[in-house]
């Protein structure tokens, strides 16, 4: 079984340079190619060198494995190094080179008062700008969305407001309420949202729906202030009604673990627009503390009166159940080289 891996190997990569060889020499006006499925048969004719070689005990498990990682970065190397746009049923390459431009505006986001989140016209800026930058972005190239937000309309205004969307990049503005604050070298601009909220910020009203239905409208509604009032869907929190005074500020975010300092005039909820998920946990003057899904899509802590310190830390049982089953995919490996050496060495003898 073991020996016909790299026969297997070695034939996968034959047979895709054949195919490419046969779409190449066909001279089609447009003949398709992609250099990542030569990189993909390259990749599994090495594979099946250095398994072939381990077999023969040419090479050692531990050089085995370095050439395997180098393989893998390599494959990673050329994944991200370029992406692709359609345009007109025409596909090209669009390189590194690309992501470099718009400095400038680059430059005036970094010099403007965190935090905050931007958006960006995909079809001048089609790559996700907040990764390859650092910066927050509320839309971008996912493979999923949370049902919560797609519950609440994914992209409409309201929902842009209540992430704190301040900064839209394009070449013309969005709404009509947006102001032009910048303008690149390549003409791109950067418009400013009056209506974007906060990042943190302190509630002490409460509303609530009793079903899914009802939630789009309630929220849409212009008469719910999201400054002052959260929305839920079904219980709600216990507010105490005060005037304003409240002090909320991030001190840490990061994807895994978030830090607020809060002072509060009465008893209220801190609300932080990032995604809710159960996976979260929270403590408040390092006591466990309920999270809320405040307008059901955001997380939400309540606290009493005075100054408080706040910690929500993201530690969900999928990823321990993860980190489990890498770790025993690990010790299968090594336990697979250990017989496959004590096996070659028998038959050595």
């Amino acid at each position: 079984m073991s020996g016909s891996v790299h026969v297997g190997l070695a034939a996968l990569g034959a047979l895709m340079l054949a195919i490419l060889l046969g779409v190449i020499m066909s001279k089609q006006p447009e003949p398709w190619y992609d250099d990542r499925a030569v990189l993909v048969a390259i990749v599994a004719l090495l594979a099946a060198a250095l398994y072939r070689g381990y077999r023969k005990q040419a090479i050692s498990a531990a050089a085995l494995a370095v050439c395997c990682l180098l393989l893998v970065l390599m494959e990673l190397g050329n994944a991200t190094g370029y992406y692709y746009v359609h345009d007109l049923d025409q596909e090209h390459a669009i390189y590194l080179r690309h992501l470099s431009e718009n400095q400038d505006i680059l430059k005036w986001l970094r010099s403007q008062p965190t935090p905050f989140r931007i958006q960006t016209d995909n079809q001048e800026i089609p790559f996700n700008y907040g990764d390859w930058y650092g910066l927050e972005v509320f839309n971008g190239y996912v493979a999923s969305l949370p049902s919560r937000l797609l519950r609440l309309g994914q992209d409409t205004p309201r929902t842009r407001m209540l992430f704190g969307s301040k900064y839209w990049i394009a070449r013309e503005p969005r709404t009509p309420d947006q102001v032009e604050v910048f303008t690149g070298e390549s003409g791109l601009k950067v418009y400013e949202n009056p209506g974007a909220m906060p990042r943190v910020w302190s509630v002490h009203q409460a509303s609530s729906v009793s079903s899914a239905a009802e939630l789009l409208p309630a929220f849409e509604d212009p008469q719910l202030d999201l400054r002052s009032t959260a929305l839920f869907l079904g219980q709600t929190p216990r507010l105490s009604a005060c005037s304003g005074g409240d002090s909320v500020v991030l001190t840490r975010s990061e994807f895994d673990d978030v830090v607020i300092d809060a002072t509060m005039q009465c008893r209220g909820m801190v609300i932080l627009s990032d995604n809710y998920d159960s996976g979260w946990s929270a403590t408040v003057d390092g006591r466990p503390a309920r999270i809320w899904d405040a307008y059901t899509v955001v997380r939400g802590v309540e606290v009493n009166a005075g100054r408080h310190h706040i910690e929500m830390h993201y530690s969900p049982w999928s990823v321990k159940l993860g980190a489990a089953g890498l770790g025993l995919s690990l010790l299968g490996l090594l336990g697979f080289a250990f017989g496959e050496s004590k096996a070659l060495s028998r038959s050595a003898n």
